[in-house]
């Protein structure tokens, strides 16, 4: 949902599909690449040999039952398809490349990958908050019923019957979008389009912004050490102890590897056929 909403918009005022696209695989692929190959040693060195195939379809973002050497790459799948559309879209002309992106997401979605919906709700956030700014009132209301829903989902679920299929609600997406959808359109609804969307962000909130890519697509390096360092501790605080060591790992990476890429992307803008074109002005849409 977040994504939907940042790169629709993001993409709205881009004038140049190759660019856009050349900077989301810029952005995606080198460091997911780098954690995968670490996860493959990790797994032969256990005795857990990836096929080829599961290989091969990893590093193209291609869907499989087995999901992918690294199991949190299972997302970037979706993620792809989702550049692929507005890439196609801008390369044609279409103008209100949200409305375009989320009708493209509600197609496939409904046709058969019902998590590009989520996409399609981000696509429609992005297109309203162009045009409506909500006093806070209604921010928080709207963000209080998405994160209250929310808690009360996560609550609920420490009491499911016995009965209930663990397996076949987790591995359905459709039961996914189903169960979260509506709290998290409410969350990031009430975050984007009130009027405190335009208020000065406090800086360490920016910084984890911008750390976000790397925190979640680390995260296994930080669930294999907090279980080799800190597995004795039990309950939240292992929880707290890990999530500390997954944000602290993510940052690192942030801070040593995305930031120096990003400058070397910089160096990129000169390259024939890359030339920065003035991004195409948006009302509304701030960076």
């Amino acid at each position: 949902m977040i994504s939907g909403f940042i790169v629709s918009t993001v993409a709205e005022r881009e004038t140049s599909a190759s660019r856009f696209l050349v900077k989301r695989i810029w952005k995606v692929v080198p460091l997911y690449y780098a954690v995968s190959l670490i996860e493959y040693y990790w797994k032969t060195s256990d005795g857990i040999q990836p096929t080829w195939e599961q290989v091969w379809r990893s590093m193209v973002f291609l869907r499989q039952p087995g999901g992918p050497v690294l199991i949190h790459g299972w997302t970037l799948v979706y993620e792809m398809w989702f550049y692929g559309v507005l890439t196609l879209l801008l390369l044609l002309g279409f103008k209100h490349i949200g409305w375009w992106g989320c009708a493209a997401m509600v197609a496939m979605g409904l046709y058969q990958w019902p998590l590009l919906l989520l996409f399609g709700g981000g696509c429609v956030i992005g297109e309203l908050a162009k045009k409506i700014t909500l006093p806070r009132w209604a921010g928080v209301l709207i963000l209080g019923a998405g994160i209250g829903w929310w808690m009360w989902l996560s609550w609920e679920g420490s009491f499911y019957p016995s009965s209930f299929n663990w397996e076949a609600a987790f591995g359905n997406h459709r039961w996914r979008v189903e169960r979260y959808g509506i709290p998290a359109l409410l969350v990031v609804a009430g975050t984007v389009m009130p009027v405190w969307r335009d208020a000065r962000m406090p800086s360490i909130l920016v910084f984890l912004g911008d750390a976000s890519y790397p925190i979640y697509i680390c995260q296994q390096i930080g669930l294999v050490y907090a279980g080799a360092y800190v597995g004795k501790v039990n309950g939240m605080p292992y929880a707290f102890l890990t999530t500390a060591m997954c944000v602290a790992i993510g940052i690192s990476v942030h801070l040593l590897w995305e930031r120096p890429y990003g400058h070397a992307w910089r160096r990129l803008y000169d390259l024939p056929g890359l030339r920065a074109p003035a991004l195409r002005d948006t009302p509304g849409a701030t960076s």
